[in-house]
């Protein structure tokens, strides 16, 4: 056996140099830290509850109306919000493993914080009522609808899969 390693040094030697710059297969690369296109809308949808919370408790003084309208519409679609929380949690889990919690508290605590920071004003918070008032004409879909649009930047927080081919 030593004798055929010997004699093909030169070919081994070559064979695994090509190999090692081709990417690991999939199974042995461990856990992948990206999101599928389900968690990112799952993600879009928790952090644009997330939003509008915050923006309405920022706009009470301004514009008081808002936070009846979150308030309804929390009464009505809260259970759908903790759902989509819940299915954040598990991909967390599934993506981040041994560092889950932590990266999850990582995420929430500079969303709140960037949200807190946000400046408002008249203009700002006459929106945040208009995209609360179409939620209350419109329901859970237009909610969805706008957390896809709005929360877009959940592509450049987080590595995204590639899709399969």
């Amino acid at each position: 056996m030593v004798a055929m390693v010997k004699r093909a040094t030169p070919v081994t030697l070559l064979v695994c140099v090509c190999l090692s710059a081709l990417p690991a297969p999939v199974a042995a690369a461990g856990p992948k830290r990206c999101l599928r296109p389900q968690d990112v809308v799952t993600e879009q949808i928790v952090r644009h509850g997330v939003f509008l919370r915050e923006a309405s408790a920022r706009c009470a003084e301004i514009t008081p109306e808002v936070t009846g309208l979150w308030r309804d519409f929390y009464a009505t679609y809260g259970s759908r919000l903790h759902a989509q929380t819940v299915k954040r949690e598990t991909f967390f889990q599934r993506t981040f493993k041994a560092d889950a919690k932590d990266t999850n508290l990582y995420f929430d605590g500079r969303l709140v914080t960037n949200l807190r920071n946000v400046p408002v004003n008249r203009s700002f918070c006459q929106n945040l009522k208009k995209l609360l008032d179409a939620n209350k004409r419109r329901g859970w879909a237009s909610f969805v609808k706008q957390a896809k649009t709005l929360q877009d930047e959940v592509a450049l927080d987080y590595k995204l899969c590639e899709a399969k081919r």
